[in-house]
């Protein structure tokens, strides 16, 4: 089994492999380690472990902000996970994937009838709700301080899904797109 891999990007962004499937370069989530902590992207709760051992190696105890792209499961399918690991954080996504982080009833039976029972429990893993309370509502325009006068700008791209965001750094110049 992978352990944490971590590379940092500069100006306080890491990337964290976090090894979707236990397979190298197959889910990258990104970390600014800035007053105003954001990760983007957590994956699904059959791999977040490999996301929480990076983080452990960050030496990251808190974070302010969990923003994802979209709720496709191997984005935001551990949501409710990261959630429970980081009591503090606020989960960003639009307001059309918001009831779905909420209640994943139908996004569970959406996936299972593709996936199956097997293939939900081997590929993705259990989808725990997040409190309603800790979402945050994004759309084009918004912008997700990180601290020191930098934040992420919110761009609303659909396409890959009606509910997908793209996040830009200026300092970095990071486009953080999903899919």
């Amino acid at each position: 089994m992978p352990g944490a891999s971590v590379t940092p990007l500069g100006h306080d962004l890491y990337l964290i492999d976090a090894f979707l499937h236990e397979e190298a370069e197959r889910l990258a989530c990104y970390l600014f380690d800035t007053p105003e902590r954001v990760l983007v992207e957590c994956g699904p709760s059959r791999s977040i472990g490999h996301l929480f051992d990076a983080l452990d190696e960050l030496g990251i105890d808190d974070v302010g902000t969990l923003a994802v792209t979209h709720i496709h499961l191997d984005h935001a399918g551990g949501a409710g996970h990261f959630a429970a690991r980081f009591p503090g954080a606020r989960v960003g996504v639009h307001r059309t994937g918001a009831a779905h982080l909420a209640d994943p009833g139908r996004l569970i039976a959406s996936a299972t009838r593709i996936f199956g029972e097997e293939g939900m429990r081997d590929f993705w893993g259990p989808i725990d709700p997040v409190d309603p309370g800790r979402l945050l509502v994004l759309d084009e325009g918004d912008r997700l301080p990180l601290g020191r006068g930098r934040f992420l700008e919110v761009m609303y791209t659909p396409g890959h899904a009606r509910h997908h965001l793209v996040y830009f750094e200026a300092e970095t110049g990071a486009c953080l797109i999903g899919d």
